[in-house]
């Protein structure tokens, strides 16, 4: 698993690949054929935004109202999120991968910018799927305790002939009905994960685990525009309505301080920039 200083310098390696990436996610929010002019106000979910696209590749294509500089902008950034990074000094990829690692490239989580899916019946997690991992307490900086091994999350890959993955998380379902107020019923499948081939030791049975599918990445960098203000001043009016959730704050490590999180299926990420190291 990489050390914190792995990821500081990511930061200060990864530069200009992450301010790419912003303007990938915000220009992602798509419309590149056509306008919205075209299509029924109805149907304008996303304002100007609106793609009239509606196949696989709708998560995929900018905004109609880019300017030139902000097209060359999406199309590097595209380029790059497909990239895969490699093990220096091999050719053809961005040097950096692993030691251990769950993909090589942002695409293999986030397919057409789009979210992931989850692995048939007795597959392993992987391409958007994984398995976070935490022990009882917190960490120094007020999150989730890693795991004493395996860190905060299983890595289902390594470097072949060299080191190997930490293992692999194998899922298997069942199914069970439920009853709506209406009377309908339905059947929801149910999961449970066998770990196998785990490189440091069994678990423990104080490891607490949670599945996780890679979200869509469609309007990230329009959620990183939106000041800290707004956001709370909508929790506030959530609280009134008796909604129970609340803004979660967790540490960044460029500002060294606690901030307010965002990204992530529980806003455990400040930023894009962090998320992405």
């Amino acid at each position: 698993m990489n050390s914190i200083g792995t990821v500081l310098h990511l930061f200060a390696d990864a530069r200009r690949r992450l301010a790419v990436f912003v303007a990938i996610c915000t220009a992602a929010a798509p419309l590149a054929i056509g306008s919205a002019d075209t299509l029924d106000p109805a149907a304008l979910s996303a304002g100007s935004f609106t793609t009239p696209v509606a196949d696989s590749n709708a998560f995929s294509v900018p905004i109609a109202t880019l300017d030139r500089e902000q097209a060359e902008a999406f199309a590097k950034g595209k380029e790059q999120f497909n990239e895969a990074w490699v093990v220096a000094p091999q050719a053809g990829g961005v040097w950096g991968l692993g030691p251990t690692f769950n993909e090589d490239r942002c695409a293999h989580c986030h397919a057409n910018n789009g979210r992931a899916k989850a692995p048939d019946n007795g597959q392993q997690a992987e391409l958007g799927m994984l398995v976070r991992l935490s022990i009882p307490g917190a960490s120094p900086q007020g999150g989730p305790n890693p795991h004493p091994a395996y860190g905060d999350q299983l890595q289902n890959r390594g470097i072949p002939d060299r080191v190997p993955a930490e293992g692999r998380a194998i899922f298997t379902y069942t199914t069970r009905e439920v009853s709506f107020a209406d009377g309908e019923k339905a059947n929801l499948r149910v999961s449970s994960i066998e770990f196998k081939d785990l490189q440091f030791g069994d678990l423990g049975r104080d490891t607490m685990i949670s599945p996780r599918i890679a979200p869509a990445v469609v309007g990230m960098g329009l959620l990183e525009a939106v000041p800290e203000e707004a956001i709370l001043a909508l929790a506030k009016e959530e609280e009134k309505a008796g909604v129970g959730g609340k803004p979660n704050y967790v540490w960044d490590y460029e500002g060294d301080r606690m901030t307010l999180g965002r990204f992530g299926w529980k806003a455990n990420q400040p930023s894009l920039r962090q998320q992405t190291a």
